[in-house]
């Protein structure tokens, strides 16, 4: 059985932050009876002491750190400015890993345009300049 991680269950394993069961999973990943995987797209989460990871060499580090067998790094479909250049899946804007990112993005954000673009525009929100918007807090940051 494969479980993917996201970020934030990585920093509540770097922080110690986590549910125990998080580490009975870590566990049940280094007893291979389970793999653990994780998005290499950390090129946006910060790292201890509030810093992000420069390229994929620092994320793949500290990765690596929380077990003592090593998570599955998953290559992401790159973005410029999301995702590190050394580690992604070029696609074209109709190819056919996008239209899987389309379709899983509309399961799991139905109420949620796909482009940013589109999102920007229906939000009364300027695509051009608004880019830092924070869709947690539902405002702009500064």
């Amino acid at each position: 059985m494969n479980l993917t991680f996201d970020h934030n269950l990585l920093i509540d394993l770097e922080c110690n932050t986590g549910a125990p069961e998080l580490k009975d999973l870590v566990k049940l990943h280094e007893n291979e009876t389970i793999t653990i995987c994780v998005s290499g797209i950390g090129a946006s989460e910060r790292l201890k002491g509030k810093i992000y990871a420069e390229n994929f060499s620092q994320l793949k580090k500290r990765i690596e750190k929380l077990s003592i067998r090593k998570f599955e790094i998953l290559k992401p479909l790159a973005y410029w400015d999301i995702t590190f250049w050394d580690w992604g899946i070029y696609a074209s804007d109709d190819g056919p890993d996008i239209q899987l990112e389309k379709k899983l993005h509309d399961v799991s954000f139905p109420d949620t345009k796909y482009c940013w673009k589109d999102f920007a525009l229906e939000n009364g929100l300027n695509p051009e300049k608004d880019w830092n918007y924070n869709f947690t807090k539902g405002e702009r940051e500064s």
